[in-house]
């Protein structure tokens, strides 16, 4: 279970469902507003997966 957690397809995923739970895609109608919304969604995964990465790392070092 513990490597389950640990690996980086699942903080990914993690992470995109946090990122999406968080912009609005379906706000913006012209395509530049898309790309915009496209960005901060990738910016927002992006931070939100060094975060689990980095407490992943600290509850590993913990638990050692």
């Amino acid at each position: 279970m513990l490597k389950l957690v640990t690996s980086n397809w699942f903080l990914l995923g993690a992470s995109l469902i946090l990122a999406v739970s968080n912009v609005n895609i379906f706000t913006h109608q012209t395509f530049g507003g898309f790309l915009l919304t496209l960005g901060e969604l990738t910016l927002k995964t992006i931070i939100f997966f060094i975060i689990f990465k980095f407490i992943m790392l600290l509850v590993l070092k913990v638990s050692k």
